[in-house]
């Protein structure tokens, strides 16, 4: 009865050791897991397509896959940060704003993005979206 006994432990010690090493084992499938957004570490520029209001210039906008934030409108410059208010619904949170938009905050609404076009509702306190711009990645 005592040799069967000691089998007992060594097959649970065995199948103990082989579960931590299987548990511990790093196969990056949190890599695998992560979102890929089109729209981060590249230029889009903007267009008067979509509902944008007479008189308003679409500015040339940049979102940064380490938070940073720039837009160009003409010679004009404003830069700050940005982080996802609500990333289910494509929601970002633009702040901290510097240049000649100093302070302001804005969200802007992810409506669609392909590898060359985006399409962002932008609104002033992130419930009421005033309009919609469309930007592409080449002038």
């Amino acid at each position: 009865m005592k040799p069967l006994n000691s089998l007992k432990t060594v097959i649970i010690f065995f199948m103990f050791v082989s579960l931590v090493f299987a548990c511990s084992s790093d196969n990056n499938s949190s890599d695998d897991d992560q979102t890929s957004y089109l729209f981060l570490d590249k230029w889009w520029y903007g267009t008067t397509e979509g509902n944008v209001p007479s008189g308003v210039i679409p500015p040339d906008i940049y979102f940064g896959s380490d938070g940073s934030y720039q837009q160009y409108i003409g010679t004009d410059q404003a830069w700050g940060s940005w982080i996802w208010e609500n990333e289910a619904e494509g929601v970002l949170k633009i702040y901290d704003l510097q240049g000649f938009i100093v302070g302001s905050e804005a969200y802007s609404k992810i409506i669609s993005e392909t590898d060359n076009s985006l399409t962002l509702a932008i609104s002033l306190d992130g419930e009421n979206y005033i309009y919609e711009m469309v930007y592409y990645d080449e002038e």
